[in-house]
């Protein structure tokens, strides 16, 4: 793995958990707003209770929507990357010194699967 390969994936990386967090805890936000009826319905449930349901049921099902949103996130991170990298000028020049776009986008590619 050359270094070039090695500064894009870790870029990549970066993007990457950087947007799974905003995404999962959007998601998680608006789910809690759409749901929280349904957690402070409980008859005698006081606030540490309702809490503890919440949190409960939010850990449990945490993975589940990281699989529903893994394929969003993948493609965001990509577009992180590669605008990060055309913005900086970086890009223009690992182009110019020779590299395809290809070669430039297959750490990205790799990693996304």
């Amino acid at each position: 793995m050359k270094t070039l390969d090695r500064y894009i994936l870790r870029s990549f990386i970066v993007n990457y958990i950087f947007a799974m967090t905003i995404l999962v805890g959007l998601y998680v936000v608006l789910d809690l707003f759409v749901n929280l009826d349904e957690f402070t319905n409980q008859p005698s449930s006081g606030v540490m209770q309702t809490i503890e349901r919440i949190v409960d049921f939010y850990g449990h099902n945490l993975f589940m929507y990281f699989a529903q949103l893994s394929g969003v996130i993948s493609v965001v991170a990509a577009c992180f990357t590669l605008g990060r990298l055309h913005s900086s000028n970086e890009l223009t020049a690992i182009l110019s010194a020779g590299a395809s776009l290809y070669r430039v986008a297959t750490p990205i590619l790799l990693a996304g699967l």
